[in-house]
């Protein structure tokens, strides 16, 4: 009887598995943490991963980056993850082997600490070899996932695309997270108090641009949008001065308009699309 059971557990794990690796699994993603894993896992395992020349790190401020309806070449990926710092997309692009030409750092949230815990729950060792050989270990091509692309499509009454994403509307509720929202501000009130001495997070940071500069990578500093800060803010001058004092030779890439925010401290998905086409513009420029 065990072994019946054992056998029937295998033949259907051997079918899941070749029925992801031979179709498009829908998935459905409804919240910060799911987006975070699946952007991460997509960036891991890119089948042409030569093709991605840029990656934007960042935090949930410059999420929306990645949530654009403007055709985005396969060139860039935001690896910005939602209620993290930019030290764990860092992390996560030394570790990969897919080091870009450009690398984009938002540089609003330098002095947010990383998450003990996170980029190392992503490596573990034996997990990560099934995920990087079988796609049906990966995050979206869970059972969970597809159950949630057909509530939504009941919910909603209209036919999905494969991988749906939550729209605009959707997408600024979802990701107004009151929590992380206080935690911004204050990080930003925080960091209009501190003052222009080298930080840990300002050292830990060098080490990374260090360690990219030097594999011939250009790193590139952006400010991101937010309500919070204006052109002439205390902590956007504080931010400014550390960057250009720590980090003379990269380019840091100042925004010259202010957009509204949607919940006091994100930009809208639109006003997203009109930001990345001016980072972008300016890299190749």
């Amino acid at each position: 009887m065990i072994l019946r059971s054992i056998g029937f557990c295998l033949i259907f794990l051997v079918t899941y598995l070749f029925m992801v690796n031979q179709l498009q699994w829908p998935s459905q993603t409804v919240n910060q943490w799911e987006d975070n894993n699946r952007l991460v896992e997509r960036f891991l395992f890119a089948k042409k991963p030569g093709k991605i020349s840029t990656v934007i790190v960042g935090s949930s401020l410059s999420f929306r980056l990645s949530a654009q309806k403007m055709p985005v070449p396969d060139s860039v990926y935001n690896l910005s993850l939602g209620g993290q710092s930019i030290y764990e997309g860092l992390e996560i692009v030394k570790r990969s082997n897919h080091l870009p030409k450009y690398l984009l750092i938002e540089s609003n949230l330098i002095h947010r600490t990383p998450k003990a815990g996170y980029v190392d729950g992503i490596f573990v060792s034996g997990l990560y070899q099934l995920k990087e050989t079988f796609d049906g270990f990966r995050y979206q091509n869970r059972p969970i996932t597809f159950v949630q692309y057909l509530y939504y499509g009941i919910k909603n009454r209209i036919p999905l695309p494969v991988n749906f994403s939550l729209s605009a509307n959707e997408m600024e509720i979802q990701y107004s997270d009151d929590n992380e929202d206080k935690e911004i501000r204050e990080t930003i009130a925080n960091q209009m108090e501190m003052e222009s001495t080298e930080t840990d997070q300002v050292a830990l940071l060098s080490a990374y641009v260090d360690y990219f500069m030097k594999a011939g990578v250009e790193v590139i500093f952006f400010e991101m949008p937010t309500a919070l800060q204006s052109l002439q803010s205390t902590s956007n001058k504080q931010i400014r001065s550390t960057l250009n004092r720590s980090f003379p030779q990269n380019r840091f890439i100042e925004y010259q308009k202010l957009y509204p925010a949607t919940d006091g401290v994100h930009i809208s998905v639109s006003d997203a699309n009109d930001y990345l086409k001016v980072l972008l513009a300016k890299i190749s420029g």
